[in-house]
């Protein structure tokens, strides 16, 4: 290895560990189910008329989960694509507690409604609430990953696809 790799290792380890946020996540300072099992669903929604679940998660599908896949499932689901800096020790550990605690929060894995200690409503205004703030995907992995930040046309996508699954399950 190389002083110039070894040096980038070393630099890329204490950037992640000085600027890792102590609490971007969506649902900050909402109501924590501390006895949700890891990997437990959401209640049903209870509609009259299921159409409208259908509409949203068929609208999830085509427009808002590939913009999910591309700059979110990396943390909130199954599907992580590990950085070339995982292996770093100390880096792998941060990681992974950051990917659990993602997961924990929204688990995109098997589409809407998605696994989540909220109701599908609450994920709708968290997610809503994120992408208006900016706080995902958190800043340091948008360091690392300089490429993955919402557009203005995703943000306005998500936002529509939120605003208007709001309307159709309530």
């Amino acid at each position: 290895m190389t002083k110039r790799t070894k040096f980038r290792m070393i630099f890329v380890s204490t950037v992640y560990i000085l600027l890792r946020p102590a609490s971007t996540w969506p649902h900050q300072g909402h109501h924590h189910d501390k006895d949700l099992k890891p990997g437990a669903t959401t209640p049903q929604i209870q509609k009259k008329d299921p159409t409208g679940m259908i509409s949203v998660r068929e609208d999830y599908r085509q427009r808002v989960e590939p913009i999910f896949k591309k700059n979110c499932m990396d943390c909130h689901s199954a599907q992580t694509h590990y950085p070339w800096y995982y292996k770093i020790p100390g880096i792998k550990q941060m990681i992974d507690s950051d990917i659990s605690e993602a997961r924990g929060h929204l688990d995109f894995s098997e589409g809407y409604p998605f696994k989540s200690h909220a109701t599908p409503l609450e994920d709708l205004d968290a997610i809503a609430e994120s992408v208006q703030k900016g706080t995902m995907p958190p800043f340091s992995y948008r360091l690392m990953h300089t490429s993955l930040a919402l557009t203005d046309g995703e943000k306005k996508t998500i936002l529509d696809w939120a605003e208007k699954s709001k309307l159709l399950i309530k």
